[in-house]
């Protein structure tokens, strides 16, 4: 199948549109995991790893990432 120009380019253009409405505001949400802040403020001024190793010493989160990554094994399997 033969696309014409404007069509490939009209289907670059909506795809770069949908990858942009995913990945800017997950970019945008690790970005904000290293400020410094403990309220929403953007750009963060100041980086931390505060809340990541919040995260990992939290008995809760690190059981719910591994039953995903169980999950995650046998879905793939």
């Amino acid at each position: 199948m033969q696309l014409s120009r404007k069509t490939r380019v009209f289907f670059a253009t909506f795809m770069a549109i949908g990858l942009a409405f995913i990945y800017v505001p997950l970019t945008v949400v690790v970005i904000n995991s290293f400020n410094a802040s403990s309220t929403l403020n953007w750009p963060p001024k100041h980086f931390t790893v505060k809340w990541w190793s919040k995260m990992v010493s939290n008995e809760g989160v690190r059981s719910a990432v591994g039953t995903s990554v169980v999950i995650a094994l046998v879905a793939t399997t």
